[in-house]
């Protein structure tokens, strides 16, 4: 006759699958967790090319009002803003999925008028700010504008080099559009922005300040 379990060997049974299932209770929850932090920070990457691509075209970035909903949208509908070569994000339009974290919170955004610099944040996975779980990215804009800036006086010293070999050649001066390869005409416009650093003009050519510029 075969004898049964005896109490103090089904409780000790108990306690093992009751250790074993928090053990992957607890491994299931943080691998879960990872993964929305890492989708989090993949969206938030996102958003970060787009707004210096964004930063790029409109010289700045979006105003912050406290709504990123409404700060952002800038980045898929045209705000009105010159330079403007939108839409800058490619998915995520509905419901505004792409201002949001995985855990499907809006995130906050915050840029200070004329700073080189903007801000995103997830409250992160208990949704409270000023935690040490949140998701922070500062986007710093610093190297877009230069190499924007080096772009603007490249191109001025072909105007200019061009303009000087020509009056040498042809004892005259053409429209500056005859100059160039391909037709290639500068924007006319003021470029004299303040460099992240320091001020600097970058040159102050302007429309009627020369033969061949245009609006």
């Amino acid at each position: 006759m075969e004898e049964g379990f005896t109490l103090l060997e089904v409780l000790v049974v108990l306690a093992i699958l009751s250790v074993f299932a928090g053990i992957v209770g607890t491994v299931i929850g943080t691998s879960i967790l990872s993964t929305e932090i890492e989708a989090s920070e993949e969206g938030m990457e996102a958003l970060k090319e787009a707004l210096l691509s964004y930063y790029a075209d409109v010289d700045g970035f979006p105003t912050a009002t406290g709504d990123a909903e409404i700060d952002l949208a800038d980045l898929v509908t045209d705000p009105g803003v010159g330079g403007w070569d939108g839409p800058y994000i490619s998915a995520g339009f509905e419901n505004n999925d792409f201002v949001k974290d995985a855990w499907k919170r809006t995130l906050a955004y915050s840029h200070s008028p004329g700073a080189s610099s903007c801000t995103l944040t997830s409250n992160g996975p208990d949704g409270i700010y000023g935690n040490s779980d949140d998701l922070v990215m500062t986007i710093d804009a610093t190297a877009v504008y230069k190499r924007k800036v080096d772009r603007i006086r490249m191109e001025l010293e072909i105007v200019k080099a061009a303009a000087q070999a020509d009056a040498a050649n042809n004892g005259h001066r053409r429209p500056v559009r005859r100059l160039l390869p391909f037709g290639r005409v500068l924007s006319p416009r003021r470029v004299a922005q303040r460099v992240p650093g320091g001020s600097q003009p970058v040159h102050q050519l302007r429309a009627g300040h020369g033969p061949g510029w245009r609006r």
